[in-house]
């Protein structure tokens, strides 16, 4: 893997342009990124086997399904190394965007029923819910906004990401031996 990077400076703050190519398997993938206020983890994060744009439930369900199936990524995350892979979201944080819109739109529950959430165990939004069975709404037990969002929190607790979220815009993508415009 290597990375090259400009820096631009604004009258606000200063923009690191990073082009990263990555080679995962046969796959090469050039991805330029914007990074707003980058610090030294994120750069030393730069170098990853997998990169996820957006950090939404669909991020989120792969990179808890990415840590169950591979025992080295889970050690390396425990150990406080990169993982194999980086997650890329403008709002620096899981979810922002999707609770936001939730929030906007005034959405009470979801449409999808409890077995489908990020989580690896299809049961464990259900026993997260037991104490809170109002939350529930019928057909097929679909969660409430609130108690899906306190869910993700735990998922996130628990697989220990909330710092794996580097707040970054990916602005282009080519595909190999195409250079970005």
């Amino acid at each position: 893997d290597t990375v090259e990077h400009a820096m631009e400076h604004t009258a606000e703050n200063s923009v690191e342009r990073k082009t990263l190519w990555m080679y995962p398997g046969q796959i090469r993938t050039i991805i330029i990124i914007i990074f707003s206020q980058l610090h030294q983890k994120a750069m030393a994060q730069l170098q990853t086997d997998i990169a996820v744009i957006g950090a939404g439930p669909q991020a989120l369900t792969l990179i808890t399904h990415l840590l169950q199936k591979h025992k080295r990524m889970r050690e390396r995350l425990s150990a406080g190394f990169s993982p194999g892979f980086q997650v890329f979201d403008p709002s620096g944080s899981w979810l922002a965007q999707w609770h936001e819109q939730f929030a906007a739109q005034e959405i009470r529950h979801l449409r999808s029923p409890a077995v489908h959430h990020p989580d690896c165990d299809a049961h464990n939004l259900r026993t997260f819910a037991s104490e809170r069975a109002d939350e529930l709404y019928n057909p097929y037990s679909r969660p409430g906004t609130k108690l899906f969002r306190d869910f993700c929190e735990t998922v996130i607790d628990r697989w220990h990401l909330r710092d794996q979220v580097t707040k970054a815009r990916v602005v282009s993508l080519s595909p190999p031996g195409q250079l970005p415009q």
